[in-house]
């Protein structure tokens, strides 16, 4: 899920220990990207979810 070589980071959540995904410049502003880190774990193995 890289955008054309920025920086990015995936990170679970504390309080709803749901995956989220933020790009730069903004770090602050996250995206949900699975429910759970299994979900997260089983979209990778789909290719649904790029590490790059």
């Amino acid at each position: 899920m890289s955008v054309g070589g920025d920086y990015y980071y995936y990170g679970i959540d504390i309080e709803t220990g749901k995956i989220v995904v933020a790009y730069e410049p903004e770090f602050e502003e996250v995206v949900e990207v699975a429910d759970t880190f299994d979900v997260f774990i089983r979209k990778i193995i789909a290719g649904e979810i790029l590490l790059v």
